[in-house]
């Protein structure tokens, strides 16, 4: 009867151990592996991280960068890059932040979990994400712009306008571009190196014969063609002599900061110039009540005035004897007048 009963505590004492046991190994097996729910956090934590310090980076502006650590949790299968922002797959999860401006570069894809050190660098309309010693410029494929001819045959100058609503080649001769005329666009074909839509944008410029920059304006995309279109434009061409239409592309990659011979990669300019004819002299007069009584400088005789169907000397303003006065001048049409020499002289009268 002892020993039955000595087995049966040693039993009870083993159920109980066991027991004891399975509480143990439950509480480290969910102390040490971590949940989905916890998982899950860490994701929508990594995902957090990399969006803020994307749009940090944009905010510092072109060719500034920030260095940070992200850690990927297990669970994750992929990292997605789109235009519209990041999306990180958890399991059978889809978690998705905006961003202020598209990313690329690393850690986009399959990824394995771990802690990563990255690098986010702006280049204005994306940002690019690589590790320390790795060139963004070689992670971040830049675009070398190239200006293409209206024909797409060759590379070259090409800018043309739209002169009151037509287009045209700028220094078309046929219809030349005069003093007035209003420019209500301009638009040129630039793309990468494959021929293909460039990452980057058009900034278009007027310059005048002084060298001054009269009128500019940034286009940050293009058509379906590659071409950047600038329209709504209302410019009135108000300067002789030359006037220069300048299309300058740039890649996303190029830091006007910087000045690294690399950087001339990155930007290309096209100029196309017409020559604005000047303006020309010629002389008038008006009568003691303002009234226009020449405008021509190759007819030396009065003229009627304005609205008047009578000549001038029909109206019975002055009569014989009397002192006819008039004032006289000169005025600018069709252009600038500039480097005037002018001498005006009575060559007297003889008496009746």
């Amino acid at each position: 009867m002892v020993l039955n009963r000595r087995s049966q505590i040693t039993m009870e004492l083993m159920i109980l151990l066991g027991i004891i046991m399975v509480i143990i190994l439950t509480i480290l097996f969910f102390s040490i592996r971590p949940t989905d729910e916890s998982l899950t956090i860490k994701a929508d934590s990594a995902l957090q991280a990399i969006t803020d310090y994307a749009n940090q980076a944009y905010e510092l502006g072109q060719g500034n960068s920030l260095r940070t650590k992200i850690e990927i949790p297990s669970g994750v299968r992929s990292i997605e890059y789109d235009k519209n922002g990041l999306k990180v797959y958890f399991k059978d999860t889809e978690l998705h932040r905006p961003l202020k401006r598209p990313l690329v570069g690393v850690l986009a894809g399959d990824i394995e979990p771990g802690i990563y050190d990255i690098i986010m660098t702006s280049y204005n309309s994306y940002i690019c994400s690589s590790l320390p010693n790795q060139d963004p410029n070689d992670i971040c494929k830049c675009d070398k712009p190239i200006m293409h001819t209206v024909d797409r045959t060759s590379t070259g100058p090409y800018v043309t306008c739209d002169v009151n609503g037509i287009e045209q080649l700028c220094d078309d001769e046929d219809n030349p571009i005069g003093y007035d005329t209003i420019i209500t666009g301009l638009h040129s074909l630039c793309t990468n190196e494959e021929a293909e839509s460039l990452s980057g944008r058009m900034q278009y410029s007027v310059i005048n014969r002084k060298g001054e920059v009269i009128y500019e304006n940034t286009i940050y995309s293009s058509d379906e063609n590659s071409y950047f279109n600038l329209s709504d434009m209302n410019y009135v061409v108000n300067y002789s002599g030359p006037l220069t239409f300048r299309a300058t592309c740039l890649s996303e990659c190029y830091d006007f900061g910087s000045s690294s011979e690399q950087n001339s990669d990155y930007i290309n300019i096209s100029d196309v110039t017409v020559d604005i004819p000047y303006g020309k002299l010629i002389t008038f007069l008006i009568d003691n009540d303002e009234s226009l009584i020449l405008d021509n400088t190759n007819l030396y005789f009065l003229v009627n005035p304005e609205g008047s169907s009578k000549s001038y000397y029909q109206l019975g303003r002055v009569k014989e004897h009397d002192t006819f006065i008039v004032r006289t001048g000169y005025k600018c049409v069709d252009g600038e007048c500039i480097n005037v020499d002018a001498t005006l002289y009575h060559g007297g009268y003889e008496e009746p």
